[in-house]
């Protein structure tokens, strides 16, 4: 009967520092691996386009040379609230709308890689754009929502095995 209370006991702690682990991980590392990406992101740069330029019909504005794999993100938005070209030379481009404001994110895969915004309408516009700003991976973000992930199975985990060892009865 000892030796049945020992395992049970033993199985309740090891589901508690399981679940222990998955608590740090999802609310310290997680988070603390993040941070430091969103910050360099800067919500103040990507959301409020503050350089002014007029492009007439076909006109660029180039932001670059950037390396292979850098993310350049930055937004814009025009005096007609229409969505302008973004290109890169070899590469990814995103571009997403909200609230009047496009952000885009470019990932050029070749080296030097230009992106460019482009006035694909026939009358000249006004543009306000953000100064890109450039990330070298997303690795931390990556990280940290992998750590987000991994905290949270493992508090699952960590809970099922307090259960099995509380209800576990000796046998008879």
């Amino acid at each position: 009967m000892y030796a049945c209370d020992s395992m049970r006991r033993n199985i309740v702690i090891a589901g508690a520092v399981i679940l222990a682990i998955g608590v740090i991980l999802f609310l310290v590392v997680g988070p603390i691996l993040a941070v430091p990406t969103l910050n360099k992101i800067g919500q103040e740069n990507i959301t409020h386009p503050s350089t002014l330029a007029t492009l007439s019909q076909g006109q660029a504005l180039n932001f670059g040379p950037y390396k292979t794999g850098q993310v350049v993100l930055f937004s814009f938005n025009d005096s007609a609230n229409v969505p302008l070209s973004v290109t890169v030379d070899s590469g990814e481009v995103q571009v997403r709308e909200t609230n009047g404001i496009y952000v885009a994110v470019a990932i050029p895969t070749g080296s030097p890689g230009e992106v460019h915004l482009i006035n694909n309408y026939t009358q000249p516009l006004t543009v306000y754009y953000s100064q890109p700003t450039t990330l070298n991976s997303l690795s931390g973000l990556l990280g940290g929502v992998l750590g987000v992930l991994l905290g949270i199975v493992l508090i699952i985990v960590g809970v099922i095995v307090i259960v099995i060892g509380l209800i576990l009865r000796p046998k008879t």
